[in-house]
């Protein structure tokens, strides 16, 4: 295995065609740190928004920030 192990969806949108066939050939992206780090993103996204809704969920606090937007 050679070159660098890609965990970001940002990486994998940097590569080009060729270089995406080749990491996924040989391994080097690793899939579970991308799906988690997507799940986290949709999980931060949806608590904003329902901060901005008024609504809060356990475990949260929405700081006057996140209410302004």
């Amino acid at each position: 295995m050679s070159g660098p192990t890609y965990t970001t969806r940002e990486q994998l949108r940097a590569l080009r065609p060729e270089q995406l066939a080749a990491a996924m050939r040989e391994g080097r992206i690793d899939e579970a740190a991308i799906r988690a780090a997507h799940v986290a993103d949709r999980a931060a996204v949806k608590a904003a928004r329902l901060a901005r809704n008024g609504v809060t969920l356990p475990g949260t606090e929405a700081t006057e920030q996140d209410t302004a937007e």
